[in-house]
């Protein structure tokens, strides 16, 4: 399981991703700070209900800090991986099986 200082490190390298993006003219940063929002609410909500969390720790990393900027193909993906994430920790609990309390 991830630890709070490779998370913390997955989260300063893509601010500073954010930062030398921002230093960019012309350069819209809604979707990589949305996207960034993102995943830290999701990562949060899994790492809550006990879910292992290091796929999306090094989703972040491999997103974030690879040399150059993330394309938007990238941030799409880890919008799309973060959102399936999120969809297994909001699913409902099946029903309860014959003889189980609700």
């Amino acid at each position: 399981m991830a630890n709070v200082k490779q998370i913390l490190e997955a989260v300063d390298g893509a601010m500073t991703t954010i930062k030398n993006i921002a230093d960019t003219p012309g350069i819209n940063l809604i979707p990589y700070v949305s996207t960034l929002s993102s995943v830290i609410g999701g990562v949060h909500m899994a790492y809550t209900a006990g879910k292992n969390i290091e796929p999306y720790i090094t989703a972040i990393k491999d997103t974030y800090t690879v040399p150059g900027s993330p394309t938007p193909a990238d941030i799409a993906a880890l919008d799309a991986r973060i959102a399936d994430l999120v969809a297994q920790v909001q699913a409902p609990l099946p029903a309860p099986e014959e003889g189980e309390e609700d």
